[in-house]
């Protein structure tokens, strides 16, 4: 079936056909399905927004009742005075007591029919009357109520008795003093669900699937549902409008999974439920999105169906259409096929259809008749082609001999060439080495002249030292003779001391007891001089020594400048000697770096000659390359002179 309609024309026709009145009438159905869904939807949504904005009015409405009559009740004078007189534990409390409850339950539980429980607190938590006296002096001081009612009117959210196990809301309000206007105690009334289910239960025009619920802040269901049963605190709900309510408090209206995980269409409200009582309650009406598209649906299955017919009727004219098109092109295709064979004496009828198949028959019938004159042109063509690519092929095949012969030849003279610059090349690399070795003795000759000029600078230096140190010799011998007349003065002037010692002492013998000290003094003065001589003698000993020692170094200071005198002389003429070389050097270093250059130059030369070798080289062999390719090029031009004449005796004139 596919390869039929891939291969004939009349069945693509009938598709062409179909595609252009379907297609349309599909996208105007499509779009007025989705139109319809979006209208329905809209409307769905408003509903349900009006439904659960009124059941959130009614909440708040029951809520502010009951917090109105649980202020009312804390208003109760009885209710006031007899509380602040068991605060104050006068003698007949229990029968105080007993009159509270009995005012309860008689006159105040009548008054509020869905009310179960009346309870009054003291400002200890504790129950000191109920209309339940089973709770009576229990401790109520935790609970949200007795702490939130302390404030003023406060209304709690669901919650389950512990002691009945019965859900219940409770709405507490403060009691104030009579006199002082204190508070005293706290008023409790607590409420069963009944009325709340009443006015999430009521499922007026919310069909089969559409419900009405609460869910508090801990995300638990608190109204009774219609597909859970006991769902009321058992239920948990973390639905998409329930997480936006309390993260943003806000509300949604759209399409989401609801608790089961069934898509639903559905709204949600509580804000003005959550400013009149902080509860945090979120409130949804909701109704399963296959109820509420049913209408949608049916719609889209009449377009369907409608689109079936129409498509059959345009299937027929399609069909019929197609066929008074397809059938001379089918002809014609016939005709062209043998022409593919090879067969070009095939005849097309004329056709007197003036649409485009008739243009189209003509026109194959001019083509063909083109076609036989070019195909006689072509073989003519063919046979010159043949006879002049061999007369060609030839040529370049004598040509392509020569190129070769002239390449070995050129490849020869290249080879001896190199030979001769690699010689070139050897010398030059000796000539430089020579200019190295030229340069570094010119170097070597500099430096050694140098060398000697300071030498010689070093020498007359150490001639000034050694004039120095004579001249420093002479002046010490002279000095070393002052010193010897010192020396004698103060041998003089021992013996003088010694002299006068011994004469000290003859007058102090003279003197007797009372010259006894000067004898003292005199031997002293004696000892003194003894040693005054005798380091005399040793200076003198001193002085001695060094005046030999002087002269012997002012005779070897003057040897030692006649030596350098004579050093002086030699180092001069091995100067002058060394400086020659230096000269002579530097020539020849001059003549090796003149020949090095020539060298260089033939060098140059023969890189030159190579260069220009190799260049005619690689000519010659691009010449024999592209006679070669002339040679080859010929080849194929025969060769497809011979394919040509294939193809051309292949159709039949």
């Amino acid at each position: 079936m596919a390869n039929f309609i891939t291969r004939s024309l009349r069945s693509k026709l009938i598709l062409l056909l179909l595609g252009v009145s379907l297609i349309p009438i599909a996208f105007v159905g499509y779009m007025s399905y989705l139109s319809g869904k979006i209208t329905i939807q809209k409307q769905f949504q408003n509903s349900l927004t009006t439904i659960v904005e009124s059941r959130e009015t009614a909440i708040i409405l029951y809520l502010k009742t009951k917090a109105g009559k649980v202020q009312d009740f804390s208003s109760d004078g009885l209710i006031r005075d007899s509380l602040e007189k068991i605060n104050q534990k006068v003698p007949d409390t229990k029968r105080l007591s007993d009159d509270l409850n009995k005012h309860l339950l008689e006159n105040k539980k009548p008054l509020d029919p869905d009310c179960c429980d009346i309870s009054i607190l003291n400002l200890e938590g504790r129950v000191a009357a109920s209309t339940d006296k089973g709770k009576i002096g229990g401790d109520k001081s935790d609970d949200d109520y007795f702490n939130e009612g302390k404030k003023g009117i406060h209304v709690t959210s669901v919650y389950r008795s512990e002691t009945t196990g019965k859900d219940l809301i409770a709405v507490s309000a403060p009691i104030l003093s009579m006199t002082t206007k204190e508070l005293i105690g706290i008023i409790v009334n607590c409420y069963e669900l009944k009325a709340l289910n009443e006015v999430t239960t009521n499922r007026k025009g919310m069909g089969q699937t559409g419900e009405v619920y609460i869910v508090d802040k801990e995300g638990y269901m608190i109204t009774e549902s219609r597909f859970v049963d006991n769902a009321i605190l058992r239920q948990k709900v973390n639905t998409e409008p329930v997480r936006l309510f309390q993260k943003e408090k806000k509300a949604l209206t759209g399409i989401y999974p609801d608790y089961r995980g069934i898509p639903v269409v559905g709204a949600s409200a509580g804000n003005e439920l959550d400013k009149a009582f902080g509860l945090g309650w979120t409130v949804l009406a909701e109704i399963d999105d296959d109820e509420a598209f049913t209408p949608v649906k049916t719609v889209g299955l009449r377009i369907i169906w409608t689109g079936l017919l129409i498509g059959l009727f345009v299937a027929i004219i399609a069909y019929f259409a197609a066929r008074q098109i397809a059938s001379p092109v089918r002809k014609i295709s016939e005709q062209l096929v043998k022409v593919s064979n090879g067969d070009l004496s095939v005849n097309v009828p004329v056709h007197n259809r003036q649409d485009e198949v008739g243009i189209l028959v003509r026109t194959v019938r001019t083509m063909l008749e083109k076609l036989k004159a070019q195909t006689r042109d072509i073989m003519g063509a063919i046979n010159v082609l043949a006879s002049s690519s061999n007369q060609i092929a030839t040529t370049t095949a004598q040509l392509a001999s020569g190129s070769e012969e002239t390449a070995v030849a050129v490849t020869e003279t290249t080879t001896t060439v190199e030979e001769v610059k690699q010689t070139a090349t050897v010398s030059s690399q000796k000539a430089k080495h020579v200019v190295t070795l030229a340069q570094n003795a010119v170097q070597v000759s500099q430096t050694g002249a140098k060398s000697v000029n300071e030498t010689i600078e070093g020498i007359n230096k150490l001639k000034e030292q050694m004039e120095y140190i004579a001249e420093t010799i002479v002046k010490l011998s002279e000095h070393n003779q002052a010193i010897g007349e010192i020396i004698t003065a103060v041998d003089d002037l021992a013996e003088q001391s010694n002299l006068l010692a011994v004469n000290a002492a003859i007058e102090a013998a003279k003197a007797g007891e009372h010259g006894k000290g000067f004898v003292v003094v005199a031997q002293e003065i004696k000892s003194h001089a003894e040693q005054s001589k005798q380091a005399t003698k040793q200076v003198r000993t001193i002085l001695n020594d060094i005046q030999k020692a002087s002269s012997a170094a002012v005779m070897a200071t003057e040897k030692g400048s006649k030596a350098v005198d004579a050093t002086v002389k030699q180092s001069s003429g091995t100067g002058d000697a060394i400086r020659e070389l230096s000269r002579s050097i530097a020539e020849a270093a001059q003549a090796v770096t003149q020949i090095a250059a020539s060298s260089q130059q033939e060098l140059v030369g023969m890189d030159q000659v190579a260069l220009a070798m190799t260049n005619i080289k690689q000519a010659t062999a691009q010449n024999a390359a592209s006679t070669k390719q002339v040679e080859t090029t010929v080849r194929n031009l025969q060769e497809l002179g011979r394919k040509l004449k294939g193809l051309v005796e292949y159709y039949k004139i």
